[in-house]
C-alpha cells in the first residue's frame, strides 16, 4: 500500500515508496530532463473536452493525482474505476468502455 502520495514531491515520494532508485529512472534519451513535468501546462486544455480515467488501485496515477489533474483542467471529468490499477482499460474493460462512451455521448 502506497498510502497518500505527496503531490508537491510526487516523483520523489513515489520512487521512495516503490523502492526505485533514480538510476533506474535515468534511462532516458540523451539531453532530456530527468523530470518531465507538464502540470503547469494543463490549463492550456481549457477548450478541449478531457476525460481522466484511473483505477482506484493505480499506484502512479491513481485517484489523488488524477483528482489534482482534473481540478487543473477546466470542465474536465474524472472517472475512478473500481478494482482496477494503472491499466484500467485492460483490467476492467467494460467499465472503461462505459466511461468513455458516456463521455463521448455527452459531447454530441
Amino acid at each position: 500500500d502506497l498510502g497518500i502520495l505527496d503531490l508537491d514531491n510526487f516523483e520523489d515520494d513515489l520512487l521512495r515508496k516503490l523502492h526505485i532508485t533514480y538510476e533506474v529512472t535515468a534511462r532516458r534519451p540523451q539531453g532530456k530532463q530527468r523530470v518531465y513535468d507538464v502540470r503547469g501546462k494543463f490549463g492550456r486544455l481549457h477548450t478541449t473536452p478531457t476525460l481522466i480515467v484511473t483505477g482506484d488501485r493505480d499506484f502512479s496515477g491513481g485517484p489523488v493525482p488524477s483528482n489534482w489533474i482534473q481540478q487543473s483542467i477546466a470542465d474536465s471529468k474524472l472517472v475512478v474505476i473500481p478494482n482496477a490499477g494503472h491499466f484500467a482499460h485492460v483490467e476492467q474493460p467494460a467499465a472503461f468502455e462505459a466511461a468513455v462512451a458516456q463521455f463521448a455521448d455527452a459531447l454530441r
